[in-house]
């Protein structure tokens, strides 16, 4: 590892770091303040529209279905929204590029690389900048939801009595959505580490890793609209591995697929590594 290499890389990218955490911070406060004032009416639409529960599941790229939807059903989803993917992904996609490929593209890749540090130490310490970078968007999504917690009220509708959201919450289970939250955005980078490796111009590289995620999104929303095709291709998707409800329900963690995208991370991070030590840098 290059200490140098790692606080440059992290210097160059606080500015986004910044941004997606505060996105990410006041998204998730807002998102308990407002559904703490439409939860009891979500609720019992969801329990009278039984055939939207496809449709749901399409749009939110999670299963709602199999058991009650509740308050901390709606906090999950809240940790599988598009806006919290979009923040994150997109962060972690130019720390990705910015040193694999983007030193490349620039044209200073040549000088970065003649400085007394190997390209592993170079490989290792920019992964060391988003790696860091996933576990806070972990916890500054964790952290939107306590302080929305804390904030808003909701009204019990058998008693009438108001308490704060976060009284009815269970942060031990959201804690382990947020873990599986973070093994996903390992994949997801250790992906675009891997595809940066291979591409000598930026563009080109975050628009194959886009069209990756793209795909995900799309494999997830097919599968609640054409299960029987779709059953066939679920394993490609990095959101068939990610399912924040069925965690709240079950209250455990989903080693399987845990595994899976640790595995994903780690070979795509590994075969990068190994093809970013070895290509020609194009003067």
């Amino acid at each position: 590892m290059s200490s140098a290499i790692f606080w440059k890389t992290a210097r160059d990218s606080r500015a986004i770091l910044i941004c997606g955490l505060l996105g990410i911070l006041v998204f998730e406060t807002i998102w308990v303040i407002a559904i703490s004032n439409l939860a009891p009416q979500l609720i019992q639409l969801w329990k009278g529209l039984e055939f939207m529960h496809g449709w749901f599941q399409a749009l939110l790229s999670i299963d709602l279905g199999g058991g009650e939807i509740s308050l901390n059903s709606f906090m999950g989803i809240g940790l599988v929204h598009p806006f919290l993917l979009i923040v994150s992904w997109g962060a972690l996609i130019t720390h990705c590029t910015r040193v694999t490929v983007g030193e490349v593209d620039r044209g200073t890749a040549d000088l970065l690389l003649s400085l007394p540090v190997t390209r592993g130490a170079a490989y290792v310490s920019t992964t060391l900048v988003w790696v860091a970078a996933a576990a806070l968007f972990c916890l500054a999504a964790l952290l939107g939801l306590w302080i929305g917690g804390q904030i808003a009220t909701i009204e019990d509708p058998a008693t009438g009595d108001v308490a704060t959201v976060a009284s009815g919450i269970r942060f031990r289970r959201l804690w382990l959505v947020a873990t599986n939250l973070y093994v996903l955005l390992l994949a997801v980078g250790g992906t675009a580490m891997m595809v940066s490796c291979f591409s000598n111009r930026r563009p080109v590289a975050v628009g194959v890793i886009l069209a990756i995620l793209l795909l995900s999104f799309l494999i997830n929303f097919l599968e609640a609209l054409i299960p029987e095709i779709m059953q066939y291709f679920t394993f490609l998707g990095f959101l068939s591995y990610y399912r924040p409800v069925e965690i709240i329900r079950a209250g455990h963690l989903p080693w399987g697929h845990l595994a899976v995208l640790a595995a994903a991370g780690l070979i795509t991070w590994s075969i990068g590594l190994w093809h970013f030590a070895r290509k020609d840098i194009p003067a």
